[in-house]
């Protein structure tokens, strides 16, 4: 109502610098600065309330009401303007949009005053208190209906800020969810690749290892694809058949350096390849690239690869059996009495001369000693040095006045020498008899059998050392029981150079698989069972869904019982082995255990125990169950031993018996506070001692090791 009586040039006054204000609020809200935007409200208004009541005052205004409330509302307005404008939550910006007010109100007389105009001179009427309150309540609505208005908007904006900060919170747990997942693949992959390149190593560590082997034997070993044709071949291929790697590279299908003849004979065999996955030793003949032909013995594999085979070129033995054959011929049609003893002096082998000259039949002499020709003429002391010398390993020459089976006495001259292998033992004696005139000849004879024997006994030595050579390659490194146990030892003595026991390690990132196993047989044909069981372990432990040590034995029977063609039933072979085999892994150190016959021996700070090995061999048998799987927990400084029965078994001391398990096991026991290597050592000492200057009787292996 005041303002109504204001001049025309005040009014429009007031609407320019409003109308200034509202471009500059405008403009800066448009730039973004919209705190500078309130800034400029805060200061406008007490300032306009500041200088519009003196500006008016001066130009003639007589009305005072607008004089009296101005400083009124100056203070109320700059209190609570501010705080609608930034609110409570912007404290500092409150405070200094607060100050040009309080400013304004303390400044309020002093700016009147240089118009002119002392607010004490001013006259009071009464209904200015009135028009006050109605102001103040007036405006107080207004405060509190934008307030109202004000937290309305801010409630919806944050029921809209809650909906957005839910969808976010739920996409980003699906984002969390989608990238675990991503992770889990990834890992897969990772193992998946791991796993792939663990493969690939071990492929490539078995084919170099194979292609260093057959680089040493002097047989020809070959590879070839699934259709014959050859993609490896050794060196001693291009010696033997005069072909050349570039003949290999050009392409040629093994069957095809067969003969006719021989590719006739063994084509129902190749054909059959497919269905028993293995050919051994098929006599065939081999045609060279210029033609010429020599004969051979072929054995052959097959794999998912393809084929692998060995070539043995028999020319030098098909010579030696004929010149064998021929001096056999000449043994046996001979005037010279041949005999041939063990090492005990016990006849194995007569000519017919003997017979002749004797009157004794082979069979009749077969087994006995020579004595049974004593005539009595000579004293004790004469056989005494004569047994004394050739036992040294020396020869024997002297004349012999015997009797035949009939009484008749004759003399005779004889040589008797011992038969050795190449590692100097005497195996045989062979002695030359014959009369006086037909001496010469007979020895000239002989030496040139023993030569032939003792020859053909170093190339089957040598044959051994190189299978022994092969054998020791497929064995595991002793690196997997270095790296994971505190200590160990292996006690692998075989009886002759190859050996039927072995041992198998093999090693992944969750556990450790060591099995010790006695095959059948000894020497070579135990050789050869050792490198099928190691091959079908190999083959079993690398498996995924073979899980338990039981389940492994099931499965190794069954591949023995398959390769052998064997049946309870029939007479066919009966070959097998024992084994123990023990599962461990590697954090937690729970193990399994299963065995077939052998047992296992476990000790540690209070218990001794022994675990014992189910009933039955890894072979044919009269009743075949599944093989058990026992469980242990082993802890830190845990000992066991794992062994065939060989050391047990052997034959000694003073009444020469067994050294039996009972003592074997005490023996364990008794050493277990000493270090591994001291035991392996007294295992030895004590071998030695048992059987003395008697022979092995068996092949032996233990293992033990240290948690």
């Amino acid at each position: 109502m005041s303002y109504k009586k204001l001049d025309n040039p005040i009014v429009g006054h007031l609407y320019v610098v409003n109308l200034v204000v509202i471009l500059l609020t405008f403009l800066f809200t448009k730039l973004k600065k919209a705190d500078l935007s309130k800034f400029i409200i805060s200061i406008f208004i007490p300032i306009s309330l500041l200088f519009g009541g003196a500006y008016a005052k001066s130009l003639g205004v007589t009305d005072n009401l607008i004089l009296y409330l101005s400083p009124r509302m100056l203070l109320t307005i700059t209190l609570i303007i501010p705080v609608l404008l930034f609110g409570y939550r912007e404290l500092k910006k409150t405070i200094l949009a607060i100050i040009p007010g309080i400013i304004a109100f303390v400044l309020y007389d002093k700016v009147h005053s240089m118009f002119g105009i002392y607010m004490k001179d001013l006259p009071f009427e009464p209904e200015y208190y009135t028009m006050f309150l109605v102001m103040i309540v007036l405006f107080l609505f207004f405060v509190i209906s934008s307030i109202l208005f004000l937290q309305n908007v801010n409630l919806k904006n944050e029921l809209k800020l809650q909906d957005t900060n839910n969808q976010l919170a739920a996409s980003e747990e699906e984002l969390k969810q989608q990238n675990e997942e991503i992770l889990t693949i990834n890992e897969n992959l990772k193992e998946q690749q791991k796993l792939i390149l663990e493969q690939k190593t071990k492929k490539e560590v078995s084919e170099k290892r194979f292609k260093n082997i057959a680089t040493l034997i002097p047989e020809i070993v070959f590879e070839s694809d699934t259709k014959g044709k050859l993609i490896y071949v050794s060196n001693r291929f291009f010696e033997n058949t005069l072909y050349t790697q570039e003949d290999i590279n050009k392409g040629i299908v093994y069957v095809n350096l067969l003969t006719k003849k021989s590719f006739s004979e063994i084509k129902r065999d190749i054909v059959l390849l497919r269905k028993t996955k293995e050919l051994r030793n098929l006599k065939v003949e081999i045609q060279r690239k210029d033609g010429t032909i020599f004969p051979a013995l072929i054995s052959i594999n097959l794999n998912k690869y393809g084929y692998r085979g060995l070539i043995i070129d028999i020319s030098e033995q098909e010579k030696m059996n004929a010149e064998m054959r021929k001096l056999t011929i000449a043994v046996d049609q001979s005037d010279s009495v041949i005999v041939i003893t063990d090492t005990e002096g016990n006849i194995e082998y007569t000519n017919p001369i003997f017979s002749k000259l004797t009157s004794y039949t082979k069979e009749e002499v077969f087994g006995e000693n020579p004595r049974v020709l004593k005539s009595g003429h000579h004293k004790k002391e004469f056989y005494e040095t004569l047994w004394k010398k050739i036992t040294s390993g020396n020869v024997w020459k002297g004349t012999f006045k015997n009797k035949k089976k009939n009484g008749e006495l004759y003399w005779e001259q004889a040589t008797i020498s011992p038969i050795k292998d190449s590692r100097g033992k005497i195996t045989n004696y062979i002695a030359v008899k014959e009369d006086i005139t037909g001496r010469k000849e007979s020895e000239r004879k002989f030496v040139e059998l023993f030569k032939t024997i003792r020859k053909k006994n170093e190339d089957i030595t040598q044959s051994i050392n190189y299978a022994k050579l092969i054998q020791t390659a497929i064995l595991p490194s002793e690196n997997i029981l270095k790296n994971n146990f505190t200590d160990y030892f292996i006690f692998n003595k075989p009886r002759d150079i190859v050996g039927g026991d072995f041992y198998y390690f093999n090693e992944n990132e969750r556990d450790i698989t060591i099995a010790v196993a006695d095959s059948t047989g000894h020497g070579v044909p135990g050789g050869f069972m050792t490198m099928l069981g190691h091959a079908f372990l190999d083959d079993i432990v690398n498996r995924k869904n073979i899980a338990t040590t039981g389940q492994i034995l099931d499965k190794l029977r069954e591949n023995i019982i398959h390769s052998l063609n064997q049946s309870y039933d029939s007479k066919g072979s009966k070959d097998g082995m024992d084994i123990a085999i023990c599962k461990i892994e590697k954090k937690s150190l729970k193990a399994q255990y299963s065995g077939a016959y052998n047992s296992m021996l476990f000790l540690n700070e209070t218990q001794i125990r022994i675990i014992k090995a189910d009933k039955m061999p890894i072979g044919v048998y009269i009743k075949i169950k599944p093989f058990s799987t026992q469980e242990i927990q082993l802890q830190k400084n845990d000992l066991i031993y794992m062994f065939t029965d060989g050391y047990q078994d052997q034959f000694g001391g003073e009444q020469y018996k067994k050294y039996m398990a009972k003592n074997f096991r005490n023996l364990l026991i008794s050493n277990k506070e000493k270090t591994l290597t001291e035991q392996n050592k007294a295992l030895e000492n004590e071998l030695n001692n048992w059987k003395g200057n008697q022979n092995q009787l068996d092949d032996i292996l233990v293992l033990g090791i240290k948690i």
